[in-house]
């Protein structure tokens, strides 16, 4: 009886212990961190008990194993825009949301690891949009990379994005809108979005983290009438870009969004407004993807605009401002994408690995806009 009762408290100072883990949420760390500086401002985004776990299962990008996986580097794209003609501040949602309006749209990956699924499908849903010049209006599907990737990494546990570049490059997307929708073949298959702490949000809590939904060969959409063979979207070329934060700009410019990945701190998660940079002793606490969208100066700050994948009611309206080129981020090392095909169909098979050929890209871009301050070369 004594082990019983020892072994059953035991368990509850455990549990309470892991409970608490995440103090990087309390109200005196993120006192902590205004009181400290004033470049960016932390904020309740999360309720200030949330267990470290359900942060982690956020923080889907796998960061290591990558040098292992080696990609194709992008250094010349004939449509990429001279140093002299890229602007001081882009934000590609102003570029092309007349024709493209999904590519403001903040999602939520809900309680899964799938920040990695989000923001590759949610990036090529922009590039495809703007490629076909407002004609392909739909959602590609986040559930499909998430399940059937395989080869991308562990589904709700994690993956690396680069590797799900490839997979659409090689396999291809179907169309599919957001949880609970009847958009496309096949909609996000995790409940969200959650409301995440007590904010003033019409959100509902979302249930614990579960598994990885399986991989479904039909449409799961029963209302959704395209044979799911005949809906597939695919990437001709998929490529890394330079650790050069010019030629990340011009790809930017040309074809849309692209997706970083970069070692969160426990000081990320607050994060309200301002440019965002870690603080001295903020600790690493996972990997995490986002969509690159743009860039700008604030307060003399440099900084990229990044789009997150916990819906509109945390930061800055689902963004942040990062800054950079900053050492303790390093979001430059970690840039994806593709460039879509807009010909290919699956009767066509199995993408040729060795087809690349930026000569014989389209131009899909509209002119460039140079009404802001150029970058200093």
């Amino acid at each position: 009886m004594k082990l019983i009762i020892l072994s059953a408290c035991l368990f509850v100072q455990l549990s309470a212990s892991f409970a608490s883990d995440a103090h990087f949420l309390s109200d005196d760390f993120i006192a902590d961190i205004n009181s400290n500086q004033d470049q960016w401002e932390a904020g309740r985004n999360f309720d200030p008990n949330t267990p470290l776990s359900d942060i982690k299962i956020l923080l889907g990008a796998i960061m290591e194993g990558r040098e292992k996986r080696p990609e194709m580097v992008k250094t010349f794209d004939p449509l990429w825009p001279e140093n002299k003609k890229i602007p001081k501040r882009f934000d590609a949602r102003k570029k092309w949301h007349k024709k493209c309006p999904r590519i403001a749209e903040v999602l939520d990956q809900g309680r899964c690891g799938s920040c990695w699924a989000i923001a590759t499908t949610q990036a090529f849903t922009d590039r495809y949009c703007i490629k076909t010049k407002g004609k392909h209006q739909m959602r590609l599907s986040t559930a499909n990379m998430l399940s059937c990737c395989s080869e991308c990494g562990f589904g709700c546990s994690g993956g690396w994005e680069n590797l799900a570049w490839s997979y659409i490059k090689k396999h291809g997307l179907p169309s599919g809108g957001n949880w609970n929708t009847s958009e496309g073949c096949q909609p996000y298959n995790i409940q969200s979005p959650c409301k995440y702490s007590g904010q003033d949000s019409p959100y509902q809590p979302c249930p614990a983290s579960h598994g990885t939904p399986d991989c479904q060969h039909r449409c799961t959409n029963g209302q959704y009438t395209t044979e799911l063979k005949k809906d597939y979207r695919f990437g001709n070329l998929a490529y890394a870009l330079p650790k050069d934060e010019k030629a990340i700009m011009k790809d930017i410019m040309a074809h849309g969004s692209v997706t970083a990945a970069f070692k969160v701190m426990d000081d990320f998660p607050s994060y309200k407004s301002g440019v965002y940079e870690p603080s001295p002793k903020s600790q690493p606490i996972g990997g995490h993807a986002v969509k690159l969208l743009g860039w700008g100066v604030e307060k003399k700050v440099p900084y990229w605009l990044v789009m997150n994948s916990w819906n509109d009611y945390w930061g800055d309206h689902g963004l942040v401002k990062m800054r950079r080129n900053h050492p303790r981020i390093r979001l430059e090392d970690e840039v994806w994408a593709a460039v879509p095909d807009t010909k290919k169909s699956y009767e066509d098979g199995v993408a040729d690995e060795d087809s690349e050929d930026f000569e014989a890209l389209e131009d899909s871009s509209a002119e460039i806009p140079n009404e802001e301050e150029e970058v200093e070369n």
